[in-house]
């Protein structure tokens, strides 16, 4: 027995880091291999559906790996039957839990396990998902001794670790793969905890929380608003979003106005809208999380908005820029002046304006209008 507190130390240590990074994981069942004088260690998922990336390895063997995936992974087997009814966080020694001459007796262990030098098992399982499960595992070999009550006392102080890492890995990778989907939307999108605590931001929201006077920011890794009375209404906005009532269902979150820079301009320009989190990542042991959307708001119209007003509508060229100029919010006057044409040549457009987009007054034109702007997509 090798394990001491200095290698529990060092052991726990990288058990987090491979939490955030899980390229790391490989290195921490290598340390636990070693530590607990194992034959062979892995970190692996049971289940439907099981693919090479569920199953972390010491010395990893393609071949075997690929005869437990294709012969083994789809079929139901005792030992994955014993440790899918166990309780999450259950410490078990294989023999124990399954039976020793039951397992020995199986096909698994005899075609699979005993070839590769898995005599005895020392295991915890990690978390559930679904029908599958992740456990921990470290077997020791046909001439090793086995595990004793010094070893488990050992493997009961970095099993809860290995626990919460697992969950918080799971957590962080949907967190990454969630940003990932944000990434290309037009607008900020920020994910957070219940506190406040930013997870996640796509680029655009970076370029909105990183203005120095900005009217919101990330503070002490918190989202946050200048001023006050914005921070107040922030908060409970994601607190309630991120909340479950009745144990079961989130709140709703809502939406704010704020300024982008309380500095420069005191005109609200962001839209603010906060929702809860949904996905697979949200969790009760993480409690809940929001997403909260920004969007710089602007007068402008893009660019591509006149062929939009064709497209849509059948509008002639001059329909469409005249169509957009009132968008903006000139007057007709305005609006003929600016494309040099006559007064009541401007008329004339804007009664086939109607007939096309189906309204009656220039009021509710300009509704329509600013109702379906078409999303610009960044890069389009």
């Amino acid at each position: 027995m090798v394990f001491n507190s200095e290698v529990l130390s060092s052991v726990i240590g990288s058990i987090y880091e491979a939490a955030y990074s899980p390229e790391h994981w490989r290195t921490v069942v290598e340390e636990m291999r070693v530590a607990f004088n194992g034959s062979k260690a892995c970190l692996t998922k049971m289940g439907p559906a099981v693919t090479a990336n569920d199953a972390i390895t010491t010395g990893p063997n393609a071949e075997y790996l690929e005869k437990y995936l294709s012969e083994h992974a789809p079929y139901e087997n005792a030992l994955e039957l014993a440790v899918a009814a166990a309780p999450e966080g259950l410490i078990y020694n294989d023999h124990a839990l399954v039976g020793k001459d039951k397992l020995r007796r199986s096909r698994l262990w005899n075609e699979w396990m005993a070839p590769q030098d898995m005599y005895e098992g020392l295991a915890s399982k990690l978390l559930t998902e679904g029908r599958s499960f992740w456990f921990f595992d470290i077997q020791r070999g046909k001439s090793q001794r086995s595990f004793d009550g010094e070893d488990i006392k050992w493997f009961k102080q970095v099993a809860p670790h290995l626990r919460r890492a697992n969950q918080i890995s799971r957590k962080f990778g949907g967190m990454k793969l969630m940003s990932l989907a944000f990434e290309h939307l037009p607008f900020g999108a920020v994910i957070v905890d219940g506190q406040r605590r930013v997870l996640a931001t796509n680029s655009q929201a970076e370029a909105i929380l990183s203005l120095p006077s900005g009217g919101i920011a990330v503070r002490g890794g918190l989202l946050d608003a200048r001023h006050s009375r914005n921070a107040e209404k922030l908060l409970h906005l994601i607190a309630d979003a991120g909340c479950r009532r009745d144990s079961t269902v989130p709140g709703t979150g809502g939406d704010m106005l704020m300024s982008s820079d309380v500095e420069q301009n005191e005109i609200p320009d962001l839209a603010v809208s906060v929702g809860p989190l949904l996905e697979g990542i949200h969790s009760d042991t993480f409690g809940g999380h929001a997403v909260v959307f920004i969007r710089k708001l602007s007068f402008d119209l893009p660019e591509s908005f006149v062929d939009y007003m064709r497209s849509v509508f059948g509008m002639t060229p001059k329909e469409a820029m005249l169509s957009a100029s009132l968008a903006e919010g000139l007057s007709l006057k305005d609006a003929a002046q600016r494309h040099g044409i006559r007064f009541t040549t401007a008329r004339s457009y804007l009664e086939s304006i109607f007939q096309k987009t189906g309204v009656r007054q220039q009021s509710q034109l300009v509704a329509v209008l600013k109702t379906i702007q078409p999303i610009t997509w960044r890069g389009a």
